[in-house]
């Protein structure tokens, strides 16, 4: 039946939507902020938007695809509807007026399938690139958590740095300073990722 696939579409794409627009609204610095974990937090993020990036580019070919099928059935529905015009035309020439009538009504039936599909086809059209533009934005934010779980890393290994050189410094009796400085540094990890995180 014309147009049940697609309905079935649209509806499996808009839940998948609802899915990623989820993602896409997820602040980072404040998961960063509230989370025990903050690297593990992020690379589960980062995996459930690539899993959703999986299934969006599923959907965006499944959409073309459709789009053709319907761009086909329109033309071999316009290729039929002439055919019978044409035969309306030669009934009318023979003076056929019932065969007319009847090539007429076949006509302007199957020229309305036509429409319909030719309808169908620029509604599915839209739908690819309202996907084309989700796939976009996921694909941005995959990147923006993957240079956030890259700078989290970093800093997180050097603070470990600075405390294995503080842990050296107290064992071999290092000035007061420079503990209580490291101290500090080694303290502010999660508000400096957030600082340079609102910067980027």
């Amino acid at each position: 039946m014309p147009g049940r696939y697609t309905l079935e579409g649209v509806n499996i794409f808009m839940n998948l939507l609802e899915r990623v627009l989820t993602l896409l609204g997820a602040n980072l610095n404040t998961m960063i902020e509230k989370a025990d974990d903050p690297e593990k937090v992020l690379r589960q993020l980062q995996l459930d938007m690539r899993n959703q990036l999986v299934q969006v580019k599923t959907q965006v070919a499944t959409a073309i695809s459709e789009s053709h099928k319907l761009q086909k059935r329109s033309k071999e529905k316009v290729a039929e509807a002439e055919a019978w015009l044409k035969k309306a035309e030669q009934a009318v020439q023979q003076n056929n007026d019932t065969a007319a009538r009847t090539a007429l009504t076949h006509y302007n039936d199957i020229l309305k399938q036509a429409n319909r599909y030719q309808q169908m086809q620029k509604e599915q059209e839209q739908l690819v690139i309202t996907m084309r533009g989700a796939l976009r934005q996921l694909e941005a934010k995959i990147s923006e958590v993957e240079t956030t779980v890259e700078l989290l890393v970093t800093r997180k290994r050097n603070a470990l740095l600075q405390q294995r050189v503080f842990d050296s410094m107290s064992k071999s009796g290092g000035v007061k300073e420079k503990e209580r400085a490291m101290r500090a540094t080694a303290g502010t990890l999660r508000h400096n990722l957030t600082s340079s995180l609102k910067t980027r």
